[in-house]
């Protein structure tokens, strides 16, 4: 099931950590020397570096509320009974047909002590398998078992 109405969910935090670290973002030293190399104005220079700053900051905003999303939809599904959701982060460079070969499998047991799912779903690689389990505590199956007929 896609999780998207459109067509493509381009900008979803999940797993947005991997990427950005995949990204390897570049310290503003670096960025700026190599932007005076090109011949830019220290002013031009500054402008272009608090730009990306700024971009960065709404990007991590919206992730944020993103994640919050997902942790609430995964948190509504798992207290309603369900046993576990399993969720997997593709991107599809061709038709939705064409398949996903999921390439491993984490399972995140998740329970009202579990302080945020944001950092699994923030981490989350393409292409394996996240089950996210509902952690039952062992004296409330007990006592479900001893109500069943």
């Amino acid at each position: 099931m896609l999780t998207t109405a459109g067509p493509c969910d381009c900008d979803t935090a999940l797993g947005h950590l991997v990427r950005a670290s995949g990204r390897g973002a570049r310290p503003q030293a670096h960025a700026a020397r190599k932007l005076a190399a090109k011949g830019w104005s220290n002013a031009r220079i500054a402008r272009s570096l608090a730009q990306r700053e700024q971009a960065r900051a709404r990007h991590t905003a919206r992730a944020d509320t993103d994640l919050a999303r997902w942790e609430g939809f995964l948190a509504a599904v798992l207290e309603s009974g369900v046993a576990y959701i399993g969720l997997v982060l593709h991107c599809y460079e061709g038709p939705v047909a064409a398949g996903v070969a999921l390439t491993d499998r984490h399972i995140v047991p998740v329970s009202r002590e579990t302080p945020s799912l944001r950092d699994a779903l923030a981490s989350m690689r393409e292409d394996c398998r996240y089950d996210f389990r509902a952690h039952r505590d062992r004296a409330v199956a007990a006592v479900a078992s001893s109500l069943a007929p």
